[in-house]
């Protein structure tokens, strides 16, 4: 089952002098792709590893929770909602397990 894998993650480093860091900041806006692309060239592969990071076991009990909560009219005020939302990087399978 995909909720019980390991999150792959990996670690870089660009050794950057401050002054050139400096020098990029204000050349680039910091959420451009311009200034993205810079920072992650020419980086130091550093290691890979797998991290643990299993879906909790009473995850449903907090989905239903939020569900029922919603649903009762002396917590929710008229017109509200909410829309439970998993963002994730993990496989459709891990999203599908915990029932969202």
């Amino acid at each position: 089952m995909a909720a019980e894998g390991l999150k792959v993650l990996s670690f870089a480093f660009k050794d950057i002098s401050l002054v050139k860091l400096n020098e990029m900041m204000h050349q680039f806006n910091l959420e451009s792709q311009e200034f993205r692309t810079e920072m992650e060239s020419d980086l130091t592969y550093l290691c890979t590893f797998g991290l643990e990071d299993p879906v909790r076991e009473d995850i449903h009990k907090t989905v239903n929770a939020i569900r029922s909560n919603d649903a009762s009219p002396e917590t929710s005020s008229a017109g509200s909602q909410v829309n439970i939302k998993m963002v994730t990087g993990d496989h459709i399978e891990t999203a599908r397990f915990v029932g969202i």
